[in-house]
């Protein structure tokens, strides 16, 4: 009964705007808590919104920070030329189709991941495919946040995006020896997603993936945190 009216509380309340919650800090603290020589993510300026309420805003700041990042007239993608207006209409109609969206500090969610607390009973209660959802789009502020050494900006997500489509995620089989930065934007991402469900249900597969991202991220604490 417990776990039901967790999950009811999770997706039964929507939310527009609002700041991380405490048990969702809790639970990223885990992953991104670092020393500042370790790469740190700033929870605190992170936004979160229900994209169900928020597209024209998103739209609105995915052309800012297109118009923005897009220093030259045109840019070529798989052979087709885009202006800022164009390549923003392609960003809007790539990005706004899944559930979630980084830009920046803002994460905008749609349907059950627009809840008041993504990690609502945390640790008690754990809903991991909402606790790797919100690691995957924090590793994105993580890496606005630290773009002198990943290198991000969104304009290259974009491009991500609309030349790979769904591809872009695709990473799977972790090749030997190729460091966590060398993947691109939305693979770590995803790989970090994928890092938070095997903590919890495959020790052995996690192991891998904490030697492959904890010399960007200090992650000491997750296994622990998600295995007891």
């Amino acid at each position: 009964m417990k776990r039901v009216l967790l999950t009811l509380a999770m997706i039964g309340m929507l939310v527009s705007c609002r700041t991380l919650t405490q048990d969702e800090r809790t639970f990223l603290e885990t992953i991104y808590q670092t020393d500042v020589a370790r790469r740190p993510v700033d929870l605190a300026a992170v936004h979160v919104s229900c994209l169900t309420s928020s597209e024209d805003e998103a739209r609105r700041e995915i052309h800012q920070r297109i118009k923005s990042d897009l220093r030259s007239g045109t840019i070529k993608i798989r052979q087709a030329s885009y202006d800022a207006a164009q390549l923003s209409e392609a960003a809007s109609s790539s990005l706004l189709s899944g559930n979630g969206l980084t830009i920046g500090n803002n994460i905008y969610f749609k349907d059950e991941f627009c809840a008041v607390n993504l990690a609502a009973g945390y640790p008690t209660y754990q809903d991991i495919h909402l606790l790797a959802r919100l690691a995957h789009e924090i590793m994105h502020v993580w890496q606005f946040q630290n773009s002198k050494i990943t290198g991000y900006s969104f304009l290259r997500i974009a491009i991500e995006r609309i030349s790979l489509g769904e591809a872009a995620y695709d990473y799977k089989p972790l090749q030997p020896g190729r460091p966590f930065l060398a993947y691109r934007f939305e693979q770590q991402g995803q790989i970090v997603e994928d890092y938070v469900v095997y903590a919890h249900t495959n020790p052995a597969e996690a192991a891998r993936y904490r030697r492959l991202i904890s010399k960007a991220l200090d992650i000491d604490a997750m296994i622990a945190s998600l295995q007891h």
